[in-house]
């Protein structure tokens, strides 16, 4: 076979070989554009690297779809002993903290805590209600927090903050109605989130072993024949302009419970008006970021302009000593009587559920 004779058997068989290769190749890549799988194994590689890959596929997946194109804004921020990752999914933002134990000798500022507790709407309705299942953690329909305490005393704290309101339908009185799907789905996500970030940062946390269970969440305060729930304890008889309450179902693992007593006198409007008294407690965590978050204002105030409504107590499995208030800062109760009556019984029967020692009411 002379050189011309070999260099076309050569080609004829690299084109016969290679068709078929670049055949198959393209095959692959439509297939793993396209299809279901390539679609997943593209989201989970991009989740592996995205917002410190803690954020986990399922629950993940659940609220974005297998798009990433809403992966955005990944952010790391903090030193060696507190930080956090941020990031944006879909219509969520998600902060994902570390933050320290022996947070007295560490000497935390405000600005320190990059982790934050969303504050948008915290005293409005509906507020705060515990994830249950045994997690930490509440939701108030637009922000879903969880946290799991670590080995040495520190935590680590997810929040997601995305609205569970069903814009197209609406409850009795013209109020939004609460998605209870949507809302079991960010209480997935940020405890799964959670639990993965524990593990991934050696926090050695101990994680409960089911799903969160939130109870159903209503949008519209509640008249106020019994009270059994945050409110139990507080006698609204002694204030003849109290009409209705909001409160929630205890639970021993809440970050934070509010009681909320209003009058129809002023029209309920979802924020604040209508609304006499708010009454809140924080704890774990919770309890660190409202102490640090007010300690400017209120720890250097003089002994004679600091405020009637404030008391703290220790509670088990918490280095922060748990804090208890009257929302906003600067409301002035209009029956002053009352108010301190209601907020002595608000505090004292949320120490007794959550077993608390060393009770500091104000005189």
């Amino acid at each position: 076979m002379d050189g011309g004779t070999g260099v076309r058997v050569l080609r004829r068989l690299a084109l016969w070989v290679g068709l078929p290769l670049v055949v198959v190749l393209a095959a692959g890549w439509t297939w793993y554009r396209v299809s279901d799988t390539g679609k997943r194994w593209r989201y989970e590689d991009r989740l592996s690297s995205y917002c410190g890959g803690v954020l986990p596929v399922e629950e993940t997946s659940a609220l974005t779809g297998l798009g990433t194109d809403s992966f955005r804004n990944d952010l790391r921020r903090g030193g060696s002993r507190t930080y956090y990752e941020f990031c944006w999914a879909a219509d969520l933002y998600v902060t994902v903290s570390r933050i320290p134990g022996g947070v007295r000798d560490g000497g935390l500022s405000e600005n320190d805590l990059r982790f934050y507790f969303p504050h948008e709407g915290a005293h409005a309705l509906p507020s705060a209600t515990p994830l249950g299942g045994g997690w930490r953690g509440y939701t108030d329909v637009q922000n879903t927090v969880a946290a799991l305490t670590c080995r040495d005393g520190g935590s680590v704290v997810v929040t997601a903050q995305g609205d569970g309101v069903e814009d197209d339908d609406q409850a009795p009185g013209g109020r939004a109605r609460v998605g209870r799907d949507r809302v079991q789905r960010l209480a997935d996500l940020t405890t799964a989130t959670a639990a993965r970030a524990a593990e991934r940062w050696g926090c050695g946390a101990k994680v409960p072993a089911g799903p969160p269970a939130p109870p159903a969440v209503s949008s519209a305060p509640e008249p106020i024949p019994l009270l059994d729930g945050t409110c139990a304890g507080i006698d609204t008889g002694q204030d003849m302009l109290v009409d209705w309450a909001w409160e929630t179902q205890p639970d021993r693992n809440a970050l934070e419970e509010h009681c909320v007593l209003g009058t129809w006198q002023t029209p309920y409007q979802g924020d604040q008006e209508g609304r006499l008294y708010s009454f809140s407690a924080s704890y774990g965590p919770s309890a660190l970021e409202e102490r640090l978050r007010s300690q400017d204002r209120l720890d250097y105030e003089p002994r004679h302009q600091k405020s009637p409504y404030r008391a703290s107590a220790q509670c088990p499995g918490d280095t922060e000593r748990a804090r208890f208030s009257v929302a906003p800062y600067d409301a002035t109760p209009h029956d002053k009587k009352f108010a301190t009556a209601a907020f002595k019984a608000f505090v004292r029967h949320a120490v007794e559920r959550h077993g608390c020692g060393d009770l500091r009411l104000p005189d």
